[in-house]
């Protein structure tokens, strides 16, 4: 019976290393369980005490139930040595003739060493033998304890150690089995299977560790807490070092937390490991935020020649590279083979305002903000669509909501945001608008006064206009009136009444980035003076010309340019100013800005004596942002400025002192 529960052991050793290592074995390195068990153990038995007909019965029977058991292959090779033997081809004999299996052993020694009878288990054994039962029904918790009683017993006896060691790992317990592998080779010594267990356990143990770090990663990244995801994936992956998944959470927290260059390089090794057409995205977005964007087109473009990505992705990157057309192209095609048909209203909508249909996207974001799916977050995006399809009304709603979200901190905008916010409101909303001018030797620009008419003056001219179709997307239409005349005259010359000019006419904007207006006016002059047809084209332009919420002083650039045809009279004039500065938010109001800044203009006037003229020199003007309220940033102002400018060249007017007062409301 010790030869048999000795190649149990050996058998549930390799068993628990098959566990350990994760690696399917073959059958033969199961252990005997079962009937096949009990009939190798009663085979075992009758080997012993001499009887192998009774041995041979029960092992071929054994070995029909498992063909593959080794120890029984053994068994049936051991029998065949032993009936070939003159005593054993004598048959079963009066007992006073039988040999005992030692005096087989010693007139036969070339025959190998055959089992003994069985003694009395010892307590080790009946021990070690509970905890094998109890390993073969997966009682681990049992076998633990079994196996520690007997290595407390018999703590030379290898087996039990191995018993031991299996036991505590099939457990999950693996500190404690890899302690129990050092101390078995410590006291028992190691024969080559101890040892070769230790290697895969600690791998076991270094991947459940891993995996503990990379589930408080996983947790942290849904938290948002990309910083500590990030840390704890460094981790993972070095406890783990071929875990993709580890590498890939490392990469998404580095780059949500801003850390772009090791984002990059995580996202190239993991490229370098399985190129893949979303590492290659991915790497591309990492790249265009540190301001690569040569290298991200090139991963964009090998993500797409890679293939294999999602539609709504393969779309995506279509439209970051420029290819709108086939982006949109890409949209048609899926919506009409269904391929969108998992998107929710939400990614549609997104979707389909980065392909450029608008239409289509704010019906989608409708469709979410009616089953109330829109989130807060995508208002101000569902707005702006409103605004390119020229629903105006749904725009500033939308406006609106995200406006008080944001105040009721609902929203999380910035208060320069919430200002952008409402300046939108201001702007879309807007049907009626005034200007009026007063002016000293300084043109203003879309009134219409050709310069060099009344040098070394004072002109008030004044404005009001009409959006009749809204506004458009930028593109609108105005109907306007307008008058103005000279005050003051230092020359002398006509000044009052008689000067007055006045017209009405149209105008249009036809693009919704570039502020380049076109007008039509009839001027008509009540002092005498020749009616005539005024065709203007003005362009105006720049940065950090409204007011700032977020900063106390920004650069400011201010340019404009118009050139008029009066089509009776044939005379063609042309007004161009640059304005370059710092604005400076002075005053406890916040509506106060102080602009100094360098000026260059330039004029030209077909029927005066000195077509043109260029002059260049400081400024400083003041602006006082009012009319504002909860959804409305300011929309009006009041703005002077003084500037002093040497001609550069051409006519004297050029130089001098210039006073402009606008009022826009």
């Amino acid at each position: 019976m010790k030869n048999s529960f000795g190649k149990r052991a050996v058998a549930l050793s390799l068993l628990a290393m098959a566990a350990v290592t994760t690696t399917v074995h073959a059958q033969s390195d199961l252990p005997l369980t079962g009937p096949a068990w009990v009939l190798a153990d009663a085979a075992y038995k009758a080997f012993a005490r001499g009887d192998y007909a009774d041995a041979r019965g029960k092992a071929n029977e054994a070995l029909r139930l498992r063909p593959d058991a080794v120890q029984l292959q053994e068994l049936i090779r051991k029998l065949d040595a032993a009936q070939s033997r003159p005593a054993a081809r004598a048959g079963r004999a009066a007992p006073a003739n039988r040999v005992t299996p030692s005096a087989r052993q010693a007139t036969r020694p070339d025959a190998g060493p055959l089992p003994s009878a069985a003694p009395a288990p010892d307590p080790a054994f009946t021990a070690a033998d509970a905890g094998y039962k109890a390993y073969d029904r997966a009682d681990y918790a049992a076998a633990v304890i079994a196996a520690q009683e007997a290595v407390r017993l018999a703590p030379l006896n290898r087996d039990y150690r191995l018993l031991q060691v299996n036991a505590l790992a099939a457990a999950g317990r693996l500190p404690e089995a890899d302690q129990a592998i050092t101390q078995a080779v410590a006291v028992a010594g190691d024969d080559g299977r101890l040892a070769a267990q230790q290697g895969p356990l600690r791998r076991r143990m270094a991947d459940a560790q891993a995996q503990a770090v990379g589930a408080a990663a996983y947790q942290d990244f849904e938290r948002q807490d990309f910083a500590g995801a990030a840390g704890k994936a460094e981790q993972a992956l070095a406890l783990s070092p071929g875990n993709r998944d580890y590498r890939l959470l490392m990469v998404n927290s580095l780059y949500r937390s801003g850390q772009y260059p090791q984002a990059e390089q995580q996202a190239g090794l993991a490229i370098a490991d399985a190129p893949d057409a979303s590492l290659y995205m991915q790497r591309g977005l990492i790249r265009q935020r540190m301001g690569l964007q040569a290298a991200a087109r090139e991963d964009f473009e090998a993500a797409l020649r890679l293939g294999g990505l999602p539609v709504a992705t393969e779309i995506n990157l279509l439209a970051e590279l420029g290819l709108t057309d086939q982006a949109r192209l890409r949209f048609e095609q899926a919506q009409a083979a269904g391929s969108l048909a998992s998107l929710s209203d939400v990614e549609r909508a997104y979707l389909a305002v980065r392909v450029g249909d608008d239409a289509q996207g704010l019906e989608a974001f409708n469709r979410a903000d009616a089953s109330g799916k829109l989130a807060n977050t995508a208002w101000r995006d569902a707005a702006f669509a409103a605004v390119r399809v020229g629903e105006d009304a749904q725009a500033i709603g939308y406006f609106k909501r995200s406006i008080d979200d944001a105040n009721a901190q609902k929203l999380a905008l910035t208060p320069q945001q919430v200002f952008e916010t409402r300046r939108a409101v201001a702007e879309v909303s807007r049907e009626f608008g005034a200007i009026a001018s007063l002016s000293y030797r300084g043109g203003v620009s879309g009134l219409g006064l050709p310069p060099g008419t009344a040098t070394d003056s004072l002109q008030a001219g004044a404005e009001a206009y009409w959006r009749p179709w809204g506004f458009r997307n930028g593109r609108y239409t105005e109907v306007f009136a307008r008058g103005f005349e000279t005050l003051y005259s230092k020359g002398g010359g006509t000044t009052g009444s008689k000067t007055l000019q006045t017209a009405i006419g149209i105008r249009h904007k036809p693009f919704t980035d570039v502020n380049l207006v076109g007008s039509i006016s009839r001027v008509f002059a009540p002092s005498g003076g020749r009616d005539d047809w005024l065709a203007q084209l003005g362009y105006s332009g720049g940065t950090g010309g409204d007011l700032r919420v977020d900063q106390s002083s920004w650069w400011t650039s201010r340019y404009s340019a118009e050139i008029g045809r009066y089509l009776s009279a044939g005379q063609t004039y042309g007004l161009a100013q640059a304005d370059v500065g710092r604005s400076i938010r002075v005053g406890e109001s916040g509506k106060w800005v102080v602009f100094p800044h360098v000026s260059a203009a330039a004029d030209y006037n077909s029927t005066a004596i000195s077509r043109s003229s260029v002059g260049i020199g400081p400024g400083i003007s003041a602006r006082y942002w009012f009319r504002e309220d909860v959804y409305n940033a300011p929309r009006s102002y009041l703005d002077v400025a003084l500037q002093y400018r040497w001609r550069v060249s051409g006519a004297s007017r050029a130089g001098g002192v210039f006073l402009v007062t606008t009022l826009s409301y």
